[in-house]
């Protein structure tokens, strides 16, 4: 597995990356939890989740907002395009519904920079995950790329998938970035993470 983190780092150091398309490095470990068995358990909520086949927990680190995030990679993209953020949080459960939309929104403003970027309406859906109440949501974006044969004019089509969910002292936020071409496919692998996932 190790050898296999290296091989990714050396062949993306080769590669023009986007700036918006992946997340930031986290420490190496993970060391704010553990990972076994394509299992990570995080220390500070009691949160877990298993990742999908062929992925792995590049590590942890601490973020804005008190939050504790978990970079995700498929050994496809480097940095990582998926991650997990998550913190204690004291909230009454008639409260949710309304924290939730409000999550959406504050993270609409928050990618003032992402062009285009634009929440699906249709996409929003309200869902229950691990027993807590949760929202998904798809938002488009154009990142710009270098030209090439692929993308002649350097945009290039982009979704989030966005997830949050809240429990009465725990939130959790899980957001991916892939080719919009990619969606329906990645979407389909990715939830796996939510099958059996434990959030207190």
């Amino acid at each position: 597995m190790i050898a296999k983190c290296i091989t990714a780092v050396v062949l993306a150091s080769s590669l023009l990356v986007s700036v918006h398309a992946q997340f930031p490095l986290p420490k190496p470990g993970p060391v704010l939890g553990t990972f076994q068995a394509g299992r990570y358990h995080h220390n500070l909520t009691g949160v877990e989740f298993t990742v999908p086949p062929d992925w792995s927990i590049i590590g942890d680190d601490s973020a804005e907002d008190g939050l504790q995030m978990v970079g995700l990679t498929d050994f496809k993209s480097w940095p990582p395009n998926a991650a997990v953020w998550l913190k204690p949080h004291d909230v009454a459960a008639a409260d949710i519904p309304k924290l939730l939309h409000q999550q959406m929104d504050l993270k609409v403003r928050k990618r003032i920079a992402f062009d285009k970027y634009t929440i699906r309406p249709e996409s929003i859906q309200t869902r229950v995950i691990a027993g807590q109440q949760a929202l998904t949501a798809v938002a488009d974006w154009v990142d710009h790329v270098p030209q090439s044969a692929a993308v002649p004019d350097g945009e290039k089509k982009m979704v989030e998938y966005l997830t949050w969910v809240f429990s009465q002292k725990t939130y959790v936020f899980v957001a991916a970035r892939i080719p919009s071409s990619d969606l329906a496919t990645f979407r389909r692998h990715f939830d796996q993470i939510f099958a059996a996932a434990v959030i207190p």
